[in-house]
């Protein structure tokens, strides 16, 4: 009886994930390339923009809760066979380019913009946004809590360790931890 119940619910996630895709295709049209990526529940995707772009490479999988967020003329490019964990959080008015064969641990945040904060007359909300180009090469882990920063250029095979802020490029190569402050290691 387990099994069989077991069943239903798999059919039924499997069905609510096409439509979910389905759905997304129809209203938001062809700019969304999804290549049958997995959508892990409640998934959100939050685009106030006319002109974007999103582009899944195959096999690319979000588990649950994950979001992505774009604004302005935004730009997602995402490479073949790539794993985001739970809580994953892409914020994009730029662009943000990720390559094949990556991983992403639970509760990752990627921001390719910053507020303006510089002028005292004006609230921060008020000042706008600056805006910086993210690319992350091939073949790299990226562990839980990383946040990534406007700007930054990450090469192929890296590592970076849990709870790094990283806000400077990283050569590839590279291992990278958090002992109160950034250490760079080849390996």
């Amino acid at each position: 009886m387990t099994l069989f119940i077991d069943k239903i619910i798999r059919a039924k996630q499997r069905l609510a994930d096409k439509i979910e895709r389905v759905y997304l295709k129809k209203y938001y049209g062809e700019s969304i390339t999804l290549n049958n990526a997995q959508l892990g529940r409640h998934f959100e995707l939050d685009i106030k923009s006319e002109n974007f772009e999103i582009r899944l490479g195959k096999n690319v999988y979000f588990r649950g809760h994950s979001s992505v967020t774009i604004r302005n003329k935004g730009k997602i490019n995402v490479g073949n066979n790539v794993f985001f964990n739970k809580y994953i959080s892409i914020n994009c008015h730029a662009a943000v380019s990720i390559g094949n064969d990556c991983l992403f641990g639970e509760n990752v945040k990627i921001y390719d913009h910053n507020h303006k904060f510089r002028d005292k007359t004006k609230p921060i909300a008020d000042q706008g946004y600056t805006y910086g180009v993210i690319s992350i090469g091939n073949n790299c882990w990226i562990a839980s809590n990383v946040v990534i920063l406007k700007g930054v250029n990450i090469g192929d095979n890296v590592v970076i360790g849990a709870n790094c802020v990283v806000a400077t490029n990283i050569p590839a190569d590279t291992i990278v931890k958090s002992n109160n402050d950034l250490q760079y290691n080849s390996y």
